[in-house]
């Protein structure tokens, strides 16, 4: 059974904005007490100040036509060997942040060997889904557009990529493949298959949950619930749908790393980050850590001999969020902070945040564009030189060259907010735009 267009986007932005902060969300979370704002001058005014000032390498454009790659090629040396690229996001509002990361992820594909991306998606459409349908371009735009978040599918400035580039690699000899690490499985595809997926999987391990009247009346008809929105604020159906998955989680201990028991996983935590909405902190981090686990199975099992472009949320693909802010309120364990724990992934992982210094962003289901927050005055956006529309900013160099280094700066680094941290080790690198734009609606 299919949902329809309207009631998908209406579930999307529900069950999409229970876990990913609104602004104002977002600035509870992150805005720092005014005192601690006008009382930095000791942090950040010395070496990083420095390196950034006289390291600042500039960009010629972010159109995604734009293809003399030549101003590019010092993030390329920045990323070396890296297997996984890390591109994030301040805001999924941020119009001139999706056509930098169209032309980075050209870049990264036809200069960089780099041909899988994994989006902050539907972990089940994304791989099983993908998987089956037809490698042709209408097969793949539709395919797209029913199952990345509306965010990026109605959006002007992601369509070059969505519609153009990916279906027009598969003319290629090197298609770029497309898969999805998000445990909140409820898109086009899901409501459709994900419970017949399930149960011809589990019917084929003969566990003996399988076999009990509460598998075929409580279990199943949970999972297709979860999946179209029905148990949304039905906290103990999500409890024991959390219970009766980790029931089954145990029984397949045999089956460890398979996708299905990995898709059990993602059920449970799914259910647990629906009942849990309320709580952000505790909802993001449940989500998180289901998604850091998600990427390390893609990578190790699914796509072991690939290189992996990560297109996500700067906060998702922030690192060291547990030690590198200065203020507790904004110490969570992100995606990229669990992932990077793992000092075998931090090595192989470049981490490309991006920045803005001004300007308005608005999301597809927003009415209206809002104006961004300004930098602080000794922030990191106003040491760019006003010269430079777009920059890059290579941290990594700088942690090579400065070892020691553990001050705290300001900089606009999830979602607008100024906050307090150790921007050095949170991301690897800094892609830089002057003026931000709103992402536009598609007709």
């Amino acid at each position: 059974m299919c949902i329809s267009h309207a009631t998908a986007d209406g579930l999307a932005r529900l069950m999409h904005e229970a876990v990913e902060p609104k602004s104002n969300i977002m600035k509870k979370i992150y805005i720092l007490p005014l005192l601690a704002l006008t009382s930095i001058s000791s942090y950040g005014q010395g070496q990083i100040k420095k390196y950034v000032e006289s390291n600042t390498i500039p960009i010629n454009s972010i159109q995604p036509d734009f293809a003399d790659y030549t101003d590019l090629e010092q993030i390329g040396k920045a990323v070396g060997d890296a297997r996984i690229v890390m591109l994030g996001e301040q805001g999924h509002g941020d119009g001139a942040a999706f056509l930098a990361k169209t032309r980075l992820v050209k870049y990264l594909h036809e200069q960089k060997g780099f041909n899988v991306i994994a989006f902050e998606g539907d972990f089940f459409g994304l791989n099983a889904g993908w998987d089956e349908i037809p490698k042709e371009k209408e097969q793949i735009s539709k395919f797209l557009y029913d199952n990345l978040y509306t965010i990026w599918t109605r959006s002007k400035q992601c369509s070059d990529l969505l519609y153009d580039y990916i279906p027009s690699t598969y003319q290629t000899n090197t298609p770029l493949q497309v898969t999805g690490f998000d445990n909140k499985v409820y898109l086009d595809h899901s409501p459709r298959y994900l419970k017949t997926y399930i149960d011809t999987y589990l019917r084929q391990t003969d566990i003996p949950f399988v076999n009990t009247k509460a598998y075929q009346e409580e279990f199943l008809p949970a999972v297709e619930g979860l999946t179209k929105g029905w148990l949304i604020g039905k906290d103990t159906e999500l409890r024991s749908l959390e219970d009766q998955a980790g029931l089954i989680i145990h029984q397949l201990e045999e089956h460890r790393n398979q996708y299905g028991w990995l898709l059990l996983k993602n059920i449970q935590t799914f259910a647990a980050v629906t009942r849990t909405a309320r709580n952000q902190r505790e909802a993001n981090e449940t989500r998180d850590r289901q998604m850091a686990e998600n990427l390390e199975w893609l990578l190790r099992e699914k796509f072991p001999n690939e290189k992996v472009i990560v297109w996500a949320a700067n906060a998702h693909i922030s690192k060291n969020a547990t030690t590198a802010f200065k203020f507790e309120k904004s110490r969570l364990n992100w995606m990229g902070t669990v992932f990077a724990s793992d000092s075998l992934n931090e090595a192989s992982t470049y981490v490309l945040g991006l920045a803005s210094r001004s300007g308005f962003h608005q999301n597809v289901l927003q009415p209206a564009p809002s104006k961004v927050n300004s930098p602080q005055k000794k922030g990191f956006e106003n040491w760019i030189d006003k010269v430079h529309q777009y920059a890059f900013v290579d941290f990594k160099r700088f942690r090579k060259d400065n070892p020691t280094y553990s001050d705290y700066f300001l900089m606009k680094g999830f979602g607008h907010n100024n906050d307090l941290a150790d921007w050095t080790q949170v991301f690897d690198g800094i892609f830089f735009i002057s003026e931000m734009t709103p992402s536009e609606k598609m007709n």
